[in-house]
């Protein structure tokens, strides 16, 4: 179907001075059917969760009459590995069809839809030392950066995706962009890393420490054979998803674009480094979660996600699902102080916190200190960080609750020098896909353990202006 470009509305999505707003066309004397219309023009995120549950649906049935031998009723004590599938793969689609016993779900839209799925603001990262952040894009003008908004580069839309699979600089209006997947696999054997094996092949989803999944090319067949056998499971277990970072911007949001799915059939189990406290928000009975090495006979495999950047879709997906229903500006008053207790722990805590109470209670804001000993509930956590409009913590974990922000909310962030390498960016990636402010402030000598109160006021002061103004 052809397609005209308006430019009364900027897409989230850029290429060079490109902006798209999609309105379908009918050729003359040409009916544009139904369902193909509203594959563009009227396509919402209602629409897509409507059709990915009906795929995804007719793909169980056909995995439930799959008839064959599972690989694992043999007696051999060794079983040989002849293929590995890397979701790196510039062909793993094409690879993955020929292998017997597996459906592939593609959660698609048009590109020219994208805008009504996708958050609209996008904010350029800032920081007191844009050298050592090392950050595309980094400014020093807290002003400027955080009161006008950024298209985000179409190329993110190709993050956790397989090479090659999406050129974002050849995208049509009415093109199918892929946003996630999930493969519905007939006997499967899974580890704790999220590495799948389906009879002589091993699928290795994205994840971290992925090429340490290439070396292995032999397993236990008893060891397969031992371990628990569950008739439906769903799998987000990933190498170091046991901690709360990955396990909450990694492994979380690969479940997110499947929750109505797995909602509907309870029975299915979820296969998971650890039992996230977050489950139950999203309406997930934490007794489900399963752990450890596991068979399946019908196992479902979602997108994994690149080590350290979460996925587009499926993040922004997870964080609508999470978050409070929208708040406000003028009721956005909370600002958050992380207190770590062990490392990266700001050691001018009493200081920072007096500060802050200085510069925002007679302004009418409240700051709040969220502790990670002990931890708050999880529905508290949401409300302390749904009603924040600032964020100041050292880097770490805790800076992951930043899925129950209000988008065009700022973290400012104390970064740690790691010495030659630099301080570690994965929330300058977090802020930029959930369309929050980030200012990465590099403390003198570098350790963030370091940062005095005077440093966490000079970067604070533009941003209680900014939301004086109603810009935050």
């Amino acid at each position: 179907m052809m397609a005209k470009v308006r430019m009364t509305k900027k897409s989230p999505f850029c290429n060079s001075t490109q902006y798209l707003m999609v309105s379908p066309v009918k050729a003359k004397n040409q009916q544009v059917p139904e369902d193909e219309n509203r594959s563009e023009a009227s396509f919402d995120v209602a629409i897509l969760r409507e059709r990915v549950q009906v795929k995804l649906k007719e793909a169980r049935l056909k995995a439930l009459e799959f008839d064959a031998p599972a690989f694992w009723n043999t007696s051999r004590k060794v079983h040989r590995l002849e293929t590995i599938l890397s979701a790196r793969h510039a062909r793993y689609f094409q690879r993955a069809e020929q292998l017997r016993g597996i459906y592939t779900v593609k959660v698609s839209s048009p590109f020219g839809a994208l805008p009504s799925l996708l958050l609209s603001n996008y904010y350029s990262p800032v920081s007191n030392d844009c050298r050592r952040l090392q950050a595309t894009g980094c400014e020093d003008n807290v002003t400027e950066s955080f009161s006008q908004s950024q298209p985000l580069p179409r190329s993110a839309l190709s993050i956790g995706l397989p090479q090659g699979v999406l050129d974002p600089g050849s995208l049509r209006a009415e093109d199918a962009v892929p946003l996630s997947f999930v493969h519905v696999v007939n006997y499967a054997y899974v580890n704790s890393d999220g590495d799948v094996v389906v009879n002589n092949t091993k699928i290795l989803p994205q994840r971290c420490k992925h090429r340490s999944g290439w070396d292995i090319r032999q397993l236990d067949a008893g060891l397969i054979r031992e371990s628990p056998l569950y008739d439906e499971v769903f799998t987000i277990a990933q190498y170091w998803g046991f901690g709360f970072f990955h396990s909450t911007l990694e492994s979380l949001p690969r479940l997110a674009p499947f929750l109505d799915f797995l909602r509907d059939h309870p029975h299915i189990k979820i296969h998971a480094n650890i039992r996230h406290p977050f489950l139950s928000l999203l309406s997930i009975d934490e007794s489900r979660v399963v752990r450890g090495n596991i068979r399946a006979r019908i196992l479902y495999l979602p997108a994994g996600a690149s080590c350290g950047s979460p996925s587009l879709y499926p993040t922004q997906a997870l964080a609508s699902q999470l978050r409070p229903q929208t708040v406000p500006l003028d009721r956005q008053n909370i600002i958050v102080l992380i207190k770590r207790s062990r490392s990266r722990r700001f050691l001018n805590h009493r200081s920072i916190l007096d500060t802050l109470e200085h510069l925002a209670i007679p302004l009418g804001f409240e700051v709040k200190v969220f502790a990670d000993n002990p931890v708050l509930p999880a529905s508290e956590t949401r409300d302390m960080f749904g009603g924040a409009f600032l964020v100041v913590a050292p880097h770490g974990a805790g800076e992951s609750n930043l899925l129950f922000a209000q988008p065009g909310a700022v973290l400012l962030e104390a970064l740690c020098d790691r010495e030659k390498k630099g301080p570690v960016g994965c929330y300058i990636h977090v802020a930029k896909i959930l369309g929050m402010r980030y200012y990465g402030l590099v403390p003198k000598g570098g350790n963030c353990s370091h940062t005095t109160a005077a440093e966490i006021e000079t970067a604070a002061i533009p941003i209680l202006r900014l939301k004086q103004n109603g810009v935050v």
